[in-house]
């Protein structure tokens, strides 16, 4: 029988109940309004016909695409979460919704980056923001049976290699010519190889040093990553003042704010007047990730260990137990460097009054 619209006890919402092609539907239109409902029942029942007859490819939408990719546990950032006032989702759900995946064109996916990155963005940014997720989003589905693969084209990148790394003494002069709050982060960075998302949204709940290991939740790959301690990097944080909530904070004792890693450039202007001080040129926060690859590769450390260090690849022991410390990795960050580190506390801001000179006539 067609699909009936139908009042529910306890909700002020409208609800489908009825059986389409022997498939059985009791769910609500989250919608108040009788004719939303109407125009939702009709959208419902052709779709549940559609794919009875043609089959999931035919009427599979991206939402349900990217549920099924966020389900295996996959990362979120960028792909979109659900606000839960107001059931509106943001990044690509909100962008594609429940367009069908087979009405999408290259022309579509091109128009989101233009709306969900801003105009002056470089094409790296739009890469990574949005065309490297809704690419494995499309793979994931090809995958499931609910569309087609197909190639995809992305911005041509304009920057150059990141094959800089820095040496030893300029991440000491770095460190040496930091702000107080910015010295312990770029430590930090340079033995541990996290991403800077990673390290700024590292909280002390996830930090162990007597043994030496802390965990990055949430990560690029949608999986814990537990990362031994080098006693430079523990020298460093056991010199922060505070022990509760996010690790790294700002010049004013406060942590940076969630920028749902949608931007960057939280310690944009800090860095440069570091990096002009200690004289040292084209050293990002990036660079000090491919920093940590080049000192294990050059202190002999195995390509497994180090790739699995850096969150490129992990073990399933990995994964399941990143809060659990592994001689085999603390073992390989114990072959870097020490590095001078300097003695630093979190303290409180003195906002200096302005003398104000009025002029007398």
């Amino acid at each position: 029988m067609p699909l009936d619209i139908v009042a529910r006890k306890g909700s002020p919402y409208w609800y489908l109940r009825g059986t389409v092609r022997g498939k059985a539907v009791y769910e609500t239109t989250g919608t108040r309004d009788r004719a939303a409902a109407e125009a939702i029942r009709i959208t419902t029942e052709k779709d549940i016909l559609d794919r009875s007859v043609y089959g999931d490819r035919a009427v599979a939408t991206f939402i349900e695409a990217a549920n099924a990719y966020l389900d295996t546990g996959r990362s979120m950032r960028f792909v979109g979460e659900r606000d839960a006032a107001t059931g509106k989702w943001s990044g690509l759900i909100g962008h594609f919704g429940s367009k069908r995946l087979a009405t999408i064109t290259q022309a579509d996916l091109d128009n989101a980056a233009r709306k969900l990155v801003s105009a002056d963005a470089k094409p790296e940014t739009r890469n990574r923001q949005v065309y490297t997720p809704f690419i494995a989003i499309w793979r994931d589905a090809a995958k499931r049976g609910l569309c087609d693969p197909r190639e995809w084209i992305r911005p041509k990148m304009t920057a150059p290699p990141r094959d800089r790394w820095a040496t030893k003494q300029e991440v000491e002069r770095m460190v040496g010519a930091a702000s107080p709050h910015l010295a312990p982060l770029v430590t930090f960075l340079a033995l541990t190889g996290a991403r800077m998302a990673e390290a700024l949204e590292l909280e002390w709940a996830d930090v162990d040093l007597s043994a030496g290991w802390c965990v990055f939740r949430i990560t690029k790959r949608g999986e814990p990553r537990g990362v031994p301690l080098h006693p430079s990097a523990i020298v460093a944080l056991a010199n922060l003042s505070h022990r509760e909530g996010r690790v790294f904070r700002t010049h004013k004792g406060e942590p940076y704010y969630d920028a749902e890693r949608l931007a960057g450039g939280q310690t944009k202007t800090a860095w440069r007047g570091m990096c002009k001080r200690a004289k040292v040129v084209g050293v990002t926060p990036h660079t000090l990730r491919h920093t940590f690859s080049t000192w294990l590769t050059v202190a002999g450390v195995s390509e497994r260990v180090r790739d699995e260090l850096m969150g490129h690849a992990s073990a399933s022991i990995g994964r399941r137990y990143a809060h659990v410390p592994r001689e085999e990795m603390i073992s390989a960050v114990h072959k870097l460097p020490h590095l001078a580190t300097k003695s630093v506390h979190s303290r409180p801001i003195v906002k200096r009054k302005k003398s104000i000179n009025k002029a007398v006539a």
